[in-house]
């Protein structure tokens, strides 16, 4: 990152910290992309990386008084964006491994159910799915052995 490109970046974290909403909204488009991108490409799904970008940035603002301390911001940021990105696939993960998940031919024959409740749960399995196979071998791995495994 060049030097006037830090100094912008580092007066806008102190203005953040001081509470500056304008300030707030400049970093926010200037990262929102690039934060979006990440969980997107770990997700494949544009609600999950919209929401998971919105944490990102409610945690920026909640910790708006340690960014002066910040020396990496950006990779701060990313750090934040992976981790978030993560919980939100274990939250996802969590959710349908602690029920059994009928297949497709038992979500149809399924009385009671809301049909939309159906459709999510099925996109969640995909996203899930997708996730878990962009993963490296090691954490599939982990994965398996964590989530299926016990």
């Amino acid at each position: 990152m060049p030097v006037d490109n830090a100094i912008d970046e580092m007066r806008l974290l102190n203005a953040v910290a001081a509470g500056d909403v304008k300030a707030f909204g400049e970093l926010f488009h200037l990262y929102r992309n690039k934060v979006y991108t990440i969980a997107y490409r770990l997700t494949a799904s544009a609600p999950v990386a919209e929401e998971i970008l919105l944490g990102v940035f409610l945690q920026v603002w909640l910790k708006r008084e340690d960014l002066p301390a910040i020396s990496h911001f950006r990779a701060w940021l990313f750090t934040v964006t992976r981790n978030k990105t993560f919980s939100m696939l274990r939250q996802m993960a969590a959710k349908h491994t602690a029920t059994p998940i009928p297949g497709d031919d038992e979500l149809l024959l399924q009385a009671g159910s809301h049909p939309g409740e159906q459709l999510q749960d099925k996109e969640y399995r995909q996203v899930l799915q997708q996730a878990i196979s962009r993963l490296s071998p090691q954490q599939k791995k982990v994965y398996t052995l964590i989530k299926e495994q016990g």
